[in-house]
């Protein structure tokens, strides 16, 4: 009874690790993260005052596994760090707080799209990483 509590215990944790196995092919499954930002591109005109001289980034996270393999369902919204090539032109909030975070504000013109990069990371998930478009006229 005890070994077969323990072996529950063992395997419950190897699967909330990502260390599962396929039980119909026997290949080692790989669990990892994809994030989706919203939207892709925009622009933003900063003549305007808020939040018209605004663009709210929504960025998502969510799990991936390796082919045949089971993938967790959910979703859940995140706060990555974002980098901004063009202080000048663009601020954009990497705060926390999910509902502030992403948010760009325009304080200039741009020469064309600018590429902001969210990065986030989850204890003991590699770092992912999306990009976006911002032109601010």
């Amino acid at each position: 009874m005890r070994i077969a509590l323990l072996t529950s215990v063992f395997c419950a944790s190897l699967l909330l690790t990502g260390c599962a196995v396929n039980a119909s092919t026997g290949q080692q499954c790989t669990n990892g993260l994809a994030m989706s930002i919203s939207p892709a591109s925009a622009t933003a005109d900063h003549a305007q005052t808020a939040p018209a001289n605004q663009v709210k980034f929504q960025a998502t996270v969510s799990p991936t596994a390796s082919p045949g393999c089971a993938v967790p369902n959910w979703v859940m919204t995140a706060a990555p760090t974002w980098t901004n090539p063009d202080p000048k032109n663009i601020s954009i909030d990497s705060s926390s707080d999910t509902s502030a975070n992403g948010v760009a504000t325009c304080l200039g013109t741009t020469n064309g799209p600018v590429t902001l990069t969210a990065s986030y990371t989850m204890p003991s998930e590699p770092m992912v990483t999306q990009t976006v478009t911002l032109t601010c006229k």
